[in-house]
């Protein structure tokens, strides 16, 4: 018996001993897939050479056991994984020389019902064509591309979300900031976009900053606040508003706090002092 337990543990460590040394090799090809479109100029041939990396990246995510490697290698693009470990989510975006960017990226995510299971979703960015960007629900076929940078989960009884706050280089004159929620269904399909937030102003699905490209602008999610922090915007003069290239931080923060399943924002807080 002994002899038998010690056979089957080294076959299970030997498989997975050759399946990360699977995914060492691959990780290197996307590497240096990603450093030679990294120095491409020519914009056809930038995107040519983002498609390849694209397809290797998604046969390398459809492989057996790839929700668990880091990718830690790939430096030039976003990882984000959720804090129950459910999801994780890439990104990365190509800049052309007309000013457009172009975002792309992949959603890994587990059912709580089969956690076993892992579900892929290619996200296919129609920023461009979303002609109700604060209000509609999108799909990942219909996605309003950005860079995400940080993943929250909000759970209240058994309904559960996350936030993803990301960036959009827009154009020459402004910048995007956004928190984007990201839901499941019961097929474990993506779904972008919820009415989560309360605002007096009225109802939004997704909250989207644009300020000018000579600023920059802090979003994040404080967990000794236990909010969503950001800078507010303000035009640099009056005769400028709603002209968001001319808006920038005020040094005065605003924030999105979890009460009861939906996030309530607060206007004017101190975000030196938890109180």
């Amino acid at each position: 018996m002994l002899k038998y337990i010690i056979s089957v543990a080294f076959t299970l460590l030997s498989a997975v001993m050759i399946g990360q040394t699977n995914f060492i090799q691959w990780q290197a090809e996307l590497k240096t897939l990603l450093e030679n479109l990294a120095r491409e100029r020519n914009d056809s041939l930038k995107l040519i050479k983002n498609n390849a990396f694209k397809v290797k990246f998604k046969q390398t995510l459809e492989a057996e056991n790839s929700f668990l490697f880091s990718f830690d290698s790939l430096q030039t693009i976003g990882k984000l994984v959720s804090e129950d470990q459910m999801v994780k989510v890439y990104t990365w975006n190509i800049h052309l020389n007309s000013g457009e960017f172009l975002y792309f990226g992949f959603i890994q995510n587990k059912i709580k019902k089969t956690k076993d299971k892992v579900y892929l979703w290619e996200l296919t960015d129609q920023s461009a064509t979303v002609l109700k960007p604060a209000t509609d629900v999108l799909s990942p076929e219909n996605w309003f591309g950005a860079l995400y940078y940080e993943i929250i989960a909000a759970k209240k009884g058994k309904s559960k979300h996350y936030l993803l706050l990301g960036w959009d280089g827009n154009t020459d004159f402004s910048t995007k900031k956004l928190i984007e929620p990201l839901l499941f269904g019961s097929n474990g399909k993506p779904k972008f976009g919820a009415a989560v937030f309360v605002l007096k102003k009225g109802s939004f699905k997704r909250i989207i900053f644009e300020y000018s490209k000579r600023a920059s602008m802090a979003l994040r999610f404080d967990k000794k606040l236990n909010m969503i922090v950001f800078d507010h915007l303000s035009p640099s003069e009056p005769k400028y508003k709603d002209n968001y290239a001319y808006y920038g931080p005020d040094f005065s923060f605003d924030a999105f706090k979890f009460k009861k399943g939906k996030w309530v924002y607060i206007a004017d807080i101190d975000a030196r002092n938890k109180e």
